[in-house]
């Protein structure tokens, strides 16, 4: 196994061989056999989305929005627009459009051409519907949810009384989750904002939620180290403490096995929800974990630091 930090101005510093082959997609069975496989360099990085086609990983950090090649980790990363601190980002389903946060101001991008094709006020988290009407994004304690055709604003959800940390739309449609410092998950209307339901988590506020592939279930995770999954239609909740307790800054449901990634401290894990157990465990460095992310295929993991590095994780 080989491991070399590749630097924004980097040329060809690392072999390609194996990167971007298609392994098994992440699950109990093969979780263990993850290791560290690579990794970027990223100053000031806060949060990565995979583009839809996982042949793109993009990074918002201080210094603008980096896109990564993932069928050539060793070139160097393209600067989307300008080198403008960016906190959050979102791609549209299609891979067409990426939604940035700057601010105030959230940019949206041409990815193809890599031109700024409109822009509106609003902040972090952001989130495109599964349909890729809408973009989902917050203004002080509410959820808003905006029609990128009509340009209207269809929806707002203004039932937290603290900022909102994380937006997640079920990949079977129709609901929009949302967790908060008030520490309560919320389930809304995707279109409407009309809300489905809450759960309050007891005296801890809660971080980071998603949304099962069937939509039948919510995970969420906060500080503390607790994850949460909801089933959404009876309402039944179970829980899993991780030790050290220390806050979960992410999760994310497996699109093709189910099993979750979570972010906690300098580590990421997977949590194989119908064991109701950890099964893999993997540290990242001395830094904290902002973020944890499978690729679409969910056969690797990325993940980004406190300390400006995006690590990349699959079973090698």
């Amino acid at each position: 196994m080989f491991r070399r930090i590749i630097g924004v101005a980097a040329a060809c510093l690392l072999a390609t061989t194996g990167l971007t082959a298609q392994n098994a997609a992440i699950s109990p069975d093969n979780a263990s056999f993850v290791t560290e496989q690579a990794a970027l360099s990223a100053p000031g990085v806060g949060h990565i989305a995979w583009s839809p086609d996982g042949e793109t990983l993009a990074a918002a950090t201080a210094g603008g929005v980096l896109l990564f090649d993932a069928r050539r980790w060793d070139a160097p990363p393209v600067l989307l627009g300008q080198a403008s601190p960016t906190v959050d980002l979102a791609y549209s389903p299609d891979g067409e459009t990426l939604a940035a946060v700057t601010g105030s101001t959230i940019r949206l991008w041409d990815v193809v051409n890599q031109r700024e094709i409109g822009s509106l006020t609003g902040s972090a988290p952001i989130a495109f519907s599964t349909d890729g009407h809408r973009l989902a994004y917050t203004s002080g304690s509410s959820l808003v949810l905006f029609d990128l055709e009509t340009q209207a604003i269809t929806g707002l959800a203004d039932s937290h009384s603290d900022r909102i940390t994380d937006i997640a739309f079920s990949p079977a449609g129709s609901m929009v989750s949302t967790t908060s410092l008030d520490n309560t998950l919320r389930f809304w209307d995707d279109v409407t904002g009309e809300p489905f339901g809450f759960q309050r988590s007891r005296r801890r506020p809660l971080l980071a939620n998603d949304i099962s592939p069937n939509g039948a279930l919510i995970v969420s995770g906060g500080r503390g180290g607790v994850l949460r999954l909801l089933n959404v239609a009876v309402t039944t909740e179970s829980t899993f403490t991780i030790r050290p307790r220390e806050d979960i800054t992410s999760v994310e449901f497996n699109p093709e096995t189910g099993v979750v990634l979570f972010s906690s401290g300098n580590r990421a894990g997977i949590w194989d929800t119908s064991l109701g157990d950890v099964v893999a465990i993997y540290s990242a460095g001395d830094a904290p974990l902002l973020q944890a992310a499978f690729n679409p295929r969910g056969d690797i993991i990325a993940t980004a630091s406190l300390d400006g590095v995006i690590r990349l994780w699959w079973a090698g």
